[in-house]
């Protein structure tokens, strides 16, 4: 998630006197030629009657659509944001927010609930008061399963007692879902002074190009009605399967397709308590004599190891002898919160997010093999199999798993490049990371371009 791509557009506004040059994808009737290549259609004027109007749409309400509203409002422009879906994703998504991004929303303020009283404070301030503590995802670690054998593991945050380093940024680094957020930034689209209308269950459906300035939008409504909707500029957010870049002809261009993945989103606070060393033994129910007869044998080394069938029969887990068959001595010496696990084992090859250790939140993803392999073959059943042989844990103790969604991810590498346009693909949970360039051609100010107009080239996109 790159949310600096606003720093440029507002130069080239400073610049050009422009109301509004931006990004991801930013385009008027002077910086886009029509080629024919798409099937955007180009107007004689704007002289038609509208239901909507406003200088810049935005299609797409994900973090760059409503941070880049909640930064035009902030500068007197008015905007509209049109997302198709009828709510805010449920699915945790991107969640690694870098310090640029941070210092973005350090000038997004917003009405919060402290110590009783409403207070002003940023969105900054919020993101960095509600995600973990550093200690619970500086590391990636790589295993045989979650709870069991460590192969490996790297500090990100060395010699670091928090995500914040005063040499590069004022501001930290933050983990934390795209699904929490994504409704802080909303709640903002509704203060009083906001100058930003965000329309949910609203579908883009087409693109017109009005000759003289601006676009027209065709919407499909939430009762299904058809609108029309003017505005001067195009601001098109909605992702790696973008309509907008469709239409307007705008290849993807380099390798699709690289990996896919099955995105498992499950909870377990009896997990992420484990991996955190605590022992809350007295709520997670033990298992029957016989079930640990059949599950234990002894080791030499006066520990129990704990068998799945389904990871092969292989040890899942080291538990003390002399806990009697109780999980507590485990747990206080399992200490092993980390932001991404590595899972290698015989039953399954995974990446395991760990988006909240406290709240028990994980996001599984998954590899499959097409035409062997399909997201039919992942059914709920399934998917929670795949997570406990993941966890390490034998049943008893993730009585609590829940699956709360399995959806299908591509990995993808690639820039979709367009006559002074580009997209930045969205995502689907995992990152994108884009710089923004100052476009030369075929904006030339002599001709026909009177707007200084922002590219925006990934430099990779995984979706």
């Amino acid at each position: 998630m790159s949310l600096h791509l606003w720093r440029a557009a507002l130069s080239a506004w400073h610049q050009s006197g422009s109301k509004l040059a931006a990004a991801p994808v930013l385009w008027s009737h002077a910086a886009l030629e029509p080629s024919g290549r798409g099937t955007a259609r180009l107007l004689s004027s704007t002289s038609k009657q509208h239901d909507l109007a406003a200088p810049v749409l935005i299609s797409g309400a994900g973090p760059s659509g409503l941070t880049l509203a909640l930064l035009l409002s902030r500068y007197g422009v008015p905007s509209l944001v049109f997302e198709q879906s009828k709510a805010l994703t449920s699915h945790p998504q991107a969640h690694y927010i870098n310090n640029r991004t941070m210092e973005v929303f350090r000038m997004l303020d917003g009405p919060q609930q402290v110590n009783s009283s409403c207070e002003s404070r940023s969105l900054a301030a919020e993101v960095a008061s509600v995600m973990p503590p550093l200690d619970e995802w500086r590391k990636f670690i790589y295993c045989h399963s979650m709870a069991g054998e460590v192969l490996g593991e790297v500090d990100h945050f060395k010699g670091q007692s928090s995500p914040q380093a005063p040499a590069i940024s004022p501001e930290p680094v933050a983990h934390l879902p795209q699904h929490r957020l994504l409704p802080m930034l909303l709640a903002r689209t509704y203060a009083p002074s906001s100058l930003t209308r965000v329309l949910f269950n609203h579908a883009v459906q087409g693109v017109e190009l009005c000759e003289g300035e601006g676009v027209v939008l065709r919407v499909r409504g939430a009762k299904g009605e058809h609108l029309s909707v003017e505005g001067k500029f195009l601001v098109a957010g909605d992702g790696a399967h973008s309509m907008i870049r469709r239409q307007l002809g705008i290849a993807l261009e380099g390798q699709a397709g690289m990996q896919h993945l099955i995105n498992i989103h499950f909870t377990s606070r009896t997990l992420g308590q484990v991996l955190l060393g605590c022992d809350s033994s007295s709520s997670i129910p033990q298992p029957s004599a016989a079930a640990s007869r059949s599950r234990s044998s002894s080791s030499s080394s006066g520990h129990s190891q704990v068998f799945s069938s389904a990871a092969g029969g292989r040890p899942l887990a080291q538990v003390p002898s002399s806990s009697s068959g109780s999980l507590a001595a485990h747990r206080r010496a399992s200490e092993r919160a980390a932001m991404l696990y590595f899972v290698f084992n015989r039953s399954v090859v995974a990446v395991i997010v760990a988006h909240d250790l406290q709240r028990g939140e994980f996001v599984a993803q998954v590899p499959y093999f097409p035409p062997l392999q399909s997201p039919a073959d992942f059914p709920v059943p399934v998917c929670a199999e795949i997570v406990r042989a993941a966890s390490g844990l034998p049943p008893g103790p993730l009585h609590d798993l829940q699956i709360l969604q399995v959806s299908e991810g591509i990995t993808a590498l690639g820039a979709s490049m367009g006559a002074c346009a580009c997209i930045s693909t969205g995502t689907q949970g995992v990152t994108s990371l884009c710089t923004p360039v100052r476009s030369t051609s075929p904006c030339n100010p002599r001709t026909r371009c009177h707007n200084q107009c922002v590219v925006v080239r990934p430099m990779f996109t995984l979706t």
